[in-house]
């Protein structure tokens, strides 16, 4: 009980350590063979992250535990519907949905903080992710919508997550290839988002500190 009244006080900083470990562990899971399943046990405390997140409005906390549900119905309990598009395309939801919640703390902050830079830090971070689940739901979907001659489908979500952060910070290696409009399109949308998402930022934090004489604060 007081690990969990811990994460649920620092629930930002819980949910970007969730988000840390799982980008760098994926590779790790694949160089070494392990069971696909295991991606999906390194995803769960990103859920339970999430779903904590969002328990500070009613509203957002009914809709994560639903999703959550049955993202872990499907992931886990039913898999023949593991290699389906459904649970990630229910995980990207889930992380939209905290995202959403993440991004209304940042803007309606008064003063930078340690929460306010975990906060925007983690909203990057889950927007790599949520494009990652979209991009590996259009592969399982079609597997021509992307040129990706070296991606093992068996961890085709480590893929996938790699080339989503390539794409928001616009590095664009090009060892993965969209090809589909669908796959074209997300990905440009990606580029764009990442983009605006630290030049919106950068501006608001500036604002805050230019209002605040004090300067940023460690608490």
């Amino acid at each position: 009980m007081r690990l969990l009244e811990t994460i649920r006080t620092n629930k930002t900083e819980a949910l970007l350590a969730a988000l840390l470990v799982l980008i760098l562990l994926s590779p790790v899971i694949e160089e070494t063979g392990a069971p696909n399943n295991v991606l999906g046990i390194v995803s769960l405390p990103v859920m339970i992250a999430a779903v904590l997140h969002a328990s500070t409005s009613k509203i957002h906390c009914a809709i994560a535990i639903v999703i959550a549900s049955a993202w872990i119905c499907l992931r886990f309990l039913l898999p023949d519907t593991a290699g389906t598009p459904w649970p990630y395309g229910l995980y990207a939801l889930l992380l939209g949905v905290v995202a959403y919640a993440i991004l209304g703390h940042i803007f309606r902050a008064t003063r930078v903080d340690r929460s306010l830079i975990a906060s925007a830090i983690t909203v990057y971070l889950l927007l790599g992710a949520i494009w990652g689940d979209a991009y590996l739901a259009i592969y399982l979907i079609n597997p021509a919508a992307f040129g990706a001659p070296n991606v093992d489908p068996n961890y085709a979500s480590v893929h996938f997550l790699y080339y989503s952060y390539v794409t928001l910070t616009t590095l664009g290696f090009g060892d993965i290839k969209p090809i589909s409009p669908t796959a074209r399109i997300l990905s440009a949308t990606e580029a764009i988002t990442g983009v605006l998402y630290i030049a919106i930022l950068i501006a608001r934090l500036v604002s805050l500190l230019g209002r605040d004489p004090s300067g940023p604060h460690t608490s």
